[in-house]
């Protein structure tokens, strides 16, 4: 029969129920339990990070009942555990909620139009704890963190959307170069530190930048001058951000 809160209404309220009598709240890791909602189940997917063979999300084994997510469901990650997650799923989820874990989150999204170019969450995404980022770029431009949230975009004080991650030194459309005694800064939207024989060439936008940050200094020294990386939000609901969101490298 369907559940109902303290105020009456029929919802799904997120009590998870075992199979045995035991009751694993919400947040829990317990395998072999259901979300009652109403006359339905609701689907929710718990991260348990088991790292058989990988961290991706697209291996079952790495979710509580060895089931990927599929389009639909509301992903949950929790204190269970705090190992590192690759989303690399092309797929709509319903809700992101990612509390009491303290990981890091590598949204595997792409630039350009075919493959994985950006990550719909369609509902509220709630990030309190952890982290996320993209892939790492080298000499080639190939990973952005590009997501939509269809509700609001919630980022606790110890929460992270860090991306600097951009061309490495010596690499990309500003880069000075990588000859021995060149320590320029890189250009993009405004102009690097040009030395002698060591131009500069502007690109991007000053005012609406999506491109990658390009390596400034001779690869080797340290500490090695990566470019930023680019992180495209675009969120329908408010956004309240308590925590840190930057491409600085």
């Amino acid at each position: 029969m369907p559940l109902k809160s303290e105020l009456g209404e029929t919802r799904c309220v997120g009590v998870l129920f075992a199979y045995e009598q035991a009751v694993c709240h919400l947040g829990g890791s317990s395998a072999g339990c259901v979300v009652l909602a109403g006359n339905a189940i609701c689907r929710r997917h718990a991260h348990v990070g088991r790292r058989r063979g990988n961290v991706l999300a697209s291996n079952p084994t790495n979710w509580v009942g060895d089931a990927a997510p599929v389009d639909g469901d509301d992903i949950v990650l929790d204190a269970t555990t705090n190992k590192d997650l690759t989303w690399d799923l092309d797929l709509a989820v319903a809700s992101w909620t990612q509390v009491g874990y303290t990981g890091r989150v590598t949204i595997a999204t792409v630039y350009g139009a075919v493959g994985f170019t950006n990550f719909n969450i369609t509902g509220d995404c709630v990030i309190s704890n952890g982290a996320w980022t993209h892939a790492d770029n080298s000499a080639i431009a190939t990973s952005r963190l590009r997501v939509s949230i269809g509700g609001i975009l919630a980022l606790g004080p110890g929460a992270s959307i860090v991306a600097g991650l951009g061309y490495a030194a010596g690499y990309g459309p500003g880069t000075p170069g990588t000859a021995d005694n060149n320590h320029c800064g890189a250009a993009h939207g405004g102009r690097g530190g040009d030395a002698p024989g060591y131009p500069t060439t502007t690109y991007g936008s000053v005012v609406h930048p999506v491109a990658l940050g390009s390596g400034g200094a001779t690869p080797g020294y340290s500490p090695p001058s990566t470019g930023g990386g680019a992180i495209s939000l675009r969120v329908s609901g408010a956004v309240t951000s308590n925590g840190t969101i930057t491409a600085s490298a």
